[in-house]
């Protein structure tokens, strides 16, 4: 069986997006491709799976393509040239009228080319709260990449082909009864417990259900299922609280999931109180801030700012996700669990290393160092690859 699947990359003319798609071709990963002066072709397989994969650019008229399905768009401008990055604005809103039904659940990307060229003092380069800003408001993750890099832009389209496909390379969530059916009890290597807090509305349930989703078990307040990470079979057992019941929890959890709305200022204000509780009950656990209903951000009340601000107060990670199109919602479960095992349940001391920005959780998954990924001068939030 063959998967089918159409990328559409979106951007001014001065943007050399068909250079992106050649690069890409040249991959020894492929076994057959081809290329004419808008697009390209490729064949692929990932995970035993046959892929097919289309590349179409464009840069104005978009009506001309709306009897495309995509299944990513992936908005591309030049770093050092702001007037390909501004012009994505208006771009944005073309694809979303010719494409009202497809651009929600489709992906998005955003492709910050010839990064090898950004001098440290230019200041004819896109900034940090731009890049920052369009993403979170498209619901798009972020990335950076030399244009002549076979093997990042290989690593680039892999991983967006990936993501259509809901396939998380090693740390592969794997369906729970297929690997009971396999091995017994003994086989798995451990189990990581983690709390999710925060009030009643912010359906911290629905959050568990939907990551679990048929391959797990769920019952009450609590679910479970069975990942691959780093070559480990685990048990991730996830807990539904508030605040009145946290003195009366019988276990001790690895990792504590503060959980808020975006949409609800009070949802996000209650949750200093609960880390007075917690700090106090499990000093050792893992800290994690999580933003529900990312989509709602047109009417947000807790600006981003904000709530990273808070994360790095309280040492925890942040993520921003929603239940809908499942945004960081794997990443938000298997990073944190990733983070325990190789911590040993210890929290990450830098304080640095534990903003998770909401573009920036894949970088372990590409190979990439995290020294690379950060930028201390705060002039990039992207992944570098």
């Amino acid at each position: 069986m063959t998967d089918e699947m159409t990328f559409l990359l979106v951007g001014n003319k001065d943007v050399n997006k068909m250079n992106l798609i050649e690069t890409f071709l040249k991959s020894k990963r492929l076994s057959n491709s081809k290329s004419t002066f808008n697009f390209g072709f490729a064949k692929i397989k990932i995970q035993n799976r046959n892929i097919e994969l289309n590349m179409q650019t464009v840069s104005a008229r978009l009506d001309t393509y709306g009897n495309m399905i995509p299944s990513a768009f992936l908005f591309v401008y030049n770093k050092n040239n702001p007037s390909t990055f501004k012009d994505l604005g208006k771009l944005l809103e073309e694809v979303k009228n010719v494409f009202p039904s497809i651009f929600p659940t489709a992906k998005k990307i955003l492709v910050g080319l010839n990064l090898d060229r950004n001098n440290d003092g230019d200041e004819t380069i896109v900034t940090y709260n731009e890049i920052e800003d369009f993403a979170r408001k498209t619901n798009a993750k972020s990335y950076q990449v030399n244009s002549d890099d076979v093997k990042k832009i290989e690593n680039l389209f892999i991983k967006i082909a990936k993501d259509v496909l809901g396939i998380y390379d090693e740390d592969n969530i794997q369906d729970s009864q297929q690997t009971k059916m396999e091995s017994s009890e003994s086989d798995i290597s451990c189990e990581v417990t983690m709390l999710l807090i925060g009030e009643q509305e912010v359906e911290k349930m629905n959050i568990i259900n939907t990551f679990i989703d048929s391959n797990g078990n769920s019952r009450g307040n609590f679910g479970s299922k069975i990942v691959q990470i780093q070559g480990k079979t685990v048990q991730l057992n996830l807990h539904d609280s508030n605040l009145m019941l946290l003195e009366k929890i019988p276990f001790k959890p690895s990792a504590v999931l503060f959980v808020y709305n975006i949409d609800k200022k009070t949802t996000f204000d209650v949750l200093k109180d609960y880390n007075t509780k917690v700090s106090e009950l499990y000093p050792r656990a893992v800290k994690v801030l999580v933003g529900n209903n990312s989509h709602l951000y047109e009417s947000e009340e807790v600006n981003e700012n904000e709530a990273r601000e808070f994360a790095q107060k309280i040492n925890a990670t942040f993520y921003l996700t929603n239940t809908k199109d499942k945004t960081n919602l794997n990443e938000i479960f298997i990073n944190t669990a990733k983070s325990i095992i190789n911590n040993s349940g210890e929290n990450i001391k830098s304080e640095n290393k534990q903003i998770v920005k909401s573009n920036m959780n894949q970088v372990n998954e590409l190979g990439i160092s995290e020294k690379e990924a950060e930028k201390k001068d705060g002039k990039c939030c992207c992944l570098i690859i």
